[in-house]
């Protein structure tokens, strides 16, 4: 399978599996997440919009990237207003091993 191929068929995944965690017994999966990095495009684009259609598809919890960025906060503030957790992100390393001098 060509490594586009893939991407389109587990983009369908990522539109289904919502619907599939409404339907099953099993207690976890209406607690599945997304990492929002995988729709940084369209994020780029619209931020709303996009973070509105994740909550819409019916995800519960998201992952924001490049934290703590401007971007990555407004992530997190679109999440909370559509009902989503934020229970973790993908940061930016230098912002922990980075202090810079305020002196100056």
């Amino acid at each position: 399978m060509k490594r586009r191929d893939f991407i389109i068929n587990a983009g369908g995944l990522l539109v289904t599996l919502p619907s599939f965690a409404r339907s099953s017994n099993l207690p976890y999966m209406d607690q599945i997440g997304i990492q929002l990095y995988t729709l940084r495009k369209e994020i780029s684009r619209d931020l709303k919009g996009t973070i509105k259609a994740v909550a819409e598809a019916g995800y519960k919890q998201v992952e924001p990237y490049g934290f703590p960025s401007p971007q990555s906060i407004e992530m997190i503030k679109e999440a909370r207003k559509c009902g989503m957790k934020v229970n973790s992100s993908h940061f930016d390393w230098n912002s922990m091993s980075y202090i810079p001098n305020v002196r100056e």
